[in-house]
């Protein structure tokens, strides 16, 4: 993977530290690094100590859409930290730089990998946050108007109140009532995106069929689909705990967050990087069992994190011997073989 086609490297925002002091309102060089930038696929990342603020973990990005990227990742962390369930990473600003880029600044967590403790109490978590909006909804007096505020009474329609990006692809957040219609239309978006790129007309031709069936695999469900609050990008490499006395605290961060539903949270870490072990999926199906026709709903829910994963790398797995097994295109190929010969029974 070439790093000049996904990482910001941020030099210019490197130069001088006192956009941040400027934006954050402390002076005086009252902020002092705690160690250099750290590269990831998208942003970088370094932490500061500050008499104002603390400790704080600064994300920044040159991108011009940065700003936007950040203040959907910012509603993202503070609507998941409104739950009450999970531990995110708080908020604290967004700021903008002359370059067009941005930063998003939060509390400094002291984060480590998740043990099989930590997995277990996520998977908990996790479902429970699901839960959330779901019961505010089944509490809810009829009276109540459509698109209501999700902190007084639930939401129930499918979507999100501002754009969030998936890596840095925004993502179409617009409320719709019906979750078919959420997913086909974020599904069309990220498979546009990837056959303009790659130019394989097979997938194209293969989607189209598939995209018939999508109504069918939800039909097994036992009741209605109603808005779970989602992470959107939920894998390894986003979740670790904090030892908060010698247990285990998780947290989650870096989300994409929309109103869906629930069981799409599970699909991206089976097909990025290593999955969630066997105490996560326990923990979870013990709060939310599965239904009939789930793995049908998964191989739907995996393609979008196929299809988004090469979109950022722009094909570069292509002409690549040995891309990562669960990203070849054979692997994304047959999910939707699957998708257009299922009945979803």
């Amino acid at each position: 993977m070439s790093s000049k086609e996904v990482i910001d490297r941020g030099e210019d925002m490197e130069e001088s530290w006192e956009w941040l002091d400027r934006g954050l309102d402390i002076h005086h060089h009252s902020i002092i690094p705690l160690g250099n930038a750290q590269s990831g696929y998208i942003n970088r990342g370094i932490s500061f100590s500050t008499l104002k603020h603390g400790d704080i973990f600064v994300k920044f990005n040159e991108k011009n859409h940065a700003r936007d990227m950040f203040k959907g990742e910012r509603t993202s962390l503070e609507t998941l930290h409104r739950t009450g369930t999970v531990k995110v990473p708080l908020p604290i600003q967004v700021v903008c730089h002359d370059s067009g880029g941005a930063a998003l600044v939060m509390r400094h967590l002291r984060m480590r990998p998740l043990s099989v403790e930590g997995e277990t109490k996520l998977g908990q978590q996790l479902a429970q946050m699901h839960l959330n909006n779901p019961r505010k909804l089944q509490r809810r007096p009829l009276s109540v108007d459509l698109l209501a505020a999700e902190a007084d009474s639930g939401q129930d329609h499918f979507g999100f109140p501002v754009p969030t990006s998936c890596g840095y692809f925004l993502q179409d957040n617009s409320f719709v009532k019906e979750w078919q219609a959420f997913i086909t239309r974020k599904m069309d978006q990220a498979i546009t995106t990837f056959v303009k790129r790659t130019s394989n007309v097979e997938f194209a031709k293969l989607w189209l069929e598939a995209e018939q069936n999508i109504e069918g695999l939800f039909a097994s469900l036992k009741g209605p689909i109603y808005p779970s609050l989602l992470h959107g990008d939920l894998w390894r490499l986003n979740a670790a705990e904090l030892d908060q006395e010698g247990s285990a605290v998780p947290v989650i961060f870096d989300p994409s967050s929309f109103y869906g539903h629930h069981e799409f949270d599970l699909a991206a870490s089976t097909i990025i990087g290593s999955p969630f072990g066997a105490a996560f999926h326990e923990a979870y199906h013990s709060l939310i069992p599965k239904e009939r026709g789930f793995l049908q709903r998964q191989s739907l829910y995996k393609l979008f994190y196929f299809f988004n994963q090469h979109n950022h790398l722009d094909g570069g797995y292509r002409d690549s011997s040995s891309p990562p097994p669960l990203l070849s295109f054979e692997v994304g190929l047959n999910l939707l073989r699957e998708l257009s010969a299922s009945d979803a029974a």
